[in-house]
């Protein structure tokens, strides 16, 4: 599936490992989908009984890293190549055509998903690491024009998923429905590529001026 700027997204459950019947496989599980027996406020946009899902079309697509977006943004992408050497961390081509599984939990009312790595991959592997290490999640994307939330109440009224990604899990999150975008933490940053990112980038203030612009104007992620 091609990114779309006018996808939403929203964030579900983290990530828990199973080894899988082979050395060379890891199977990844997490909620997509819990569904709320009432409306949390304005702050959290929330799935109910209400709700108009639909979600087994995203099934036969292929899960993401991230909805597409490169997690580095641009300020920082210079940096990046030039301090670790390498050209393979942009991850927004990133994509684990493996089958995704769903299940549908009545009772505690929750959609879950499951992945199965190929370890004898190195992209697989990658991610594999990220998820023993606890910090990933899943995601649910949704095109905004088959995306309705009542923005008083918090519910989420329509929810077509089109696509589903693996996410860092943010260090906060009110989970509210948001656009994809790079990620704008420099410790999830640290996390993600195991290094000191303040410090990578303390000898390019140019750069690291320009990424703190982005918490004051956020339009500077544009991806075009």
């Amino acid at each position: 599936m091609i990114f779309s700027p006018k996808i939403l997204t929203r964030l579900g459950g983290q990530i828990h490992c199973e080894e899988g019947d082979s050395p060379n496989k890891l199977i990844l599980r997490g909620t997509l989908i819990e569904f709320e027996d009432q409306v949390m406020g304005s702050h959290v946009h929330s799935f109910t009984k209400y709700t108009d899902l639909e979600y087994l079309k995203c099934l036969e697509s292929k899960a993401r890293f991230n909805h597409g977006i490169d997690v580095i943004p641009k300020p920082l992408r210079a940096v990046f190549s030039k301090e670790m050497h390498s050209t393979s961390l942009w991850l927004s081509k990133l994509k684990l055509d493996s089958q995704i599984t769903s299940s549908v939990d009545q009772d505690i009312q929750t959609i879950s998903v499951e992945l199965v790595l190929d370890l004898k991959r190195r992209k697989h592997v990658f991610i594999a690491d990220l998820a023993r290490r606890g910090i990933l999640s899943f995601s649910s994307g949704a095109f905004q024009r088959k995306a309705k939330v009542d923005r008083k109440t918090g519910l989420i009224k329509q929810w077509h998923i089109s696509e589903i990604s693996i996410v860092l899990t943010p260090i906060d999150s009110q989970l509210t429905i948001d656009r994809p975008k790079p990620v704008e933490d420099i410790r999830l940053l640290s996390l993600l590529f195991n290094v000191d990112v303040q410090e990578m980038i303390a000898d390019h203030q140019d750069h690291l001026v320009q990424f703190q612009m982005l918490h004051e104007d956020p339009t500077l992620y544009n991806e075009n």
